[in-house]
């Protein structure tokens, strides 16, 4: 029993592991929310979210998550995600404040959230999140949620989020690539 439990424990800290990772290789910045201040949805206190996508040298965007400035301590923090959205991979910059967990939530995925041992509260910024999906940006709502000394503390505000293409949008896209086919062939 003792040696599952330790093998056990060894495949968690592997998969905690492979998330801490530098940022995917891009091209530019896309787009950039910086400094939203999450304001109290429930109890008190607020913090600061950056927001930013940059576009993926390896093709589709990178977004990345970063909390400052929180004025309580916040262990959880999360990213909507509009439904039917993909989410390629996950990860975060080590050595700030590391999140235990990061992780896709749902199948389909309906949000990405992370849990810090350490709460991300005053004086203590978080790791840089980031997770990568084929979906450009719109602006969505993200959360953060933890306990103080009076009790549970809930805040939001707008982050940057991917974005499923209206159908309309998707059939301007194949009407003009069959009209440059076509085109091509004549």
């Amino acid at each position: 029993m003792k040696r599952k439990l330790s093998l056990l424990s060894l495949a968690v800290l592997c998969v905690l592991s492979t998330q801490a990772l530098a940022l995917p290789a891009y091209t530019s910045q896309v787009q950039q929310l910086p400094s939203s201040i999450f304001a109290p949805g429930l109890g008190m206190g607020s913090a600061a979210v950056t927001s930013t996508v940059y576009s993926a040298t390896a093709g589709g965007y990178i977004y990345a998550y970063e909390i400052k400035n929180a004025t309580v301590n916040f262990s959880w923090f999360s990213v909507g995600l509009v439904p039917g959205v993909t989410i390629n991979s996950v990860g975060f910059d080590t050595g700030v404040n590391d999140p235990a967990s990061w992780l896709v939530v749902g199948a389909p995925a309906i949000s990405v959230d992370a849990l810090f041992n350490i709460p991300v509260g005053p004086n203590k910024n978080s790791s840089v999140l980031w997770f990568t999906s084929p979906f450009g940006p719109i602006e969505n709502i993200g959360a953060l949620g933890g306990f103080s000394g009076k009790g549970y503390n809930f805040s939001q505000g707008e982050i940057l989020t991917p974005n499923i293409p209206e159908p309309a949008t998707l059939a301007l896209l194949g009407a003009g690539l069959l009209a440059l086919r076509k085109k091509r062939q004549n």
